[in-house]
């Protein structure tokens, strides 16, 4: 097992050398724990969703959001917040200082032809 280990992340390192990002998505939950920030060279991390949906109701869930971030950040990683569906949600996140925010409170997902529209009717972005 550490072999086939071994020769994952001597993979993963010549991606990062070809500079490809590698982001950890749905960090949080299943195996996508602290560890993983060290062991791995990942440039990003991906909030999970079940967090934001629990962030404007429990104090415990925001506090993690809140380490998180910091953790991220101290680690010079993007942190991403996945599943943003609401303003209070986004102002949450902002007052946190999560940089990057991603959900259906911009937008669902688009065709490709139908961006450049959406774009010009939202930015610059009034919220």
């Amino acid at each position: 097992m550490m072999e086939h280990d071994t020769e994952i992340f001597k993979r993963i390192q010549i991606l990062r050398d070809m500079g490809v990002g590698l982001s950890v998505d749905d960090f949080g939950t299943g195996f996508s724990g602290l560890s993983r920030l060290v062991s791995l060279p990942v440039t990003e991390i991906k909030i999970d969703k079940s967090f934001v949906d629990r962030c404007l109701t429990e104090k415990r869930i925001l506090a993690l959001l809140e380490a998180i971030t910091s953790i991220g950040q101290s680690l010079n990683l993007t942190v991403v917040a996945e599943g943003v569906e609401t303003k209070e949600q986004f102002e949450m996140l902002r007052k946190i200082h999560c940089r990057v925010i991603q959900g259906y409170f911009f937008s669902r997902p688009l065709p490709a032809e139908e961006i450049p529209g959406w774009m010009s009717s939202v930015l610059p972005l009034k919220i």
